[in-house]
Parts: C-alpha cells; structure tokens; sequence
C-alpha cells in the first residue's frame, strides 16, 4: 500500500452533528407555514432560488443551494 492511500485510510471521516437546514426550520416554523413550505418545496414550477428569497426576507438564512438540495434528497 502507498503513502497517499494509507493517510486517506487514516482520516477519520467528518461528522455532520446538525440536521439539515431545512429539516430544522421545519420543526421551527407555524404548522401553516411549514405545510406551505413543503408544498412549494413540492413544485418544480417554484425555483429554489424565490424559496431561498423569500425565507431570507422572513429572517431564515436558508440558501438556494440548500433548497435544490433538500429537494433533490427529500423529494
């Protein structure tokens, strides 16, 4: 076995300790407004980057990017 692979096995593989952004938020928001986020979250004619807008302007610092990627795990 070579240097390079025998450090890559060495790394200790990072932890995530939160849960994603959105999965969070969800538990934060108004049962109104959490139901209303998963169904805009739910369609493909809504872009993530309005989502991410609009959450921002409400004081939640979630990202396009965090959008696209909650729904490209989740839905």
């Amino acid at each position: 076995m070579g240097k390079l692979l025998d450090e890559i096995q060495k790394q200790k593989p990072k932890k995530n300790g939160s849960s994603p952004k959105i999965d969070l938020l969800l538990t934060k928001l108004s049962k109104q407004d959490a139901q209303d986020l998963l169904v805009a979250l739910a369609d493909d004619t809504i872009q993530s980057e309005i989502i991410s807008k609009v959450l921002i302007k409400n004081g939640h610092n979630i990202s396009r990017q965090c959008v696209g990627r909650f729904r490209k795990q989740n839905l």
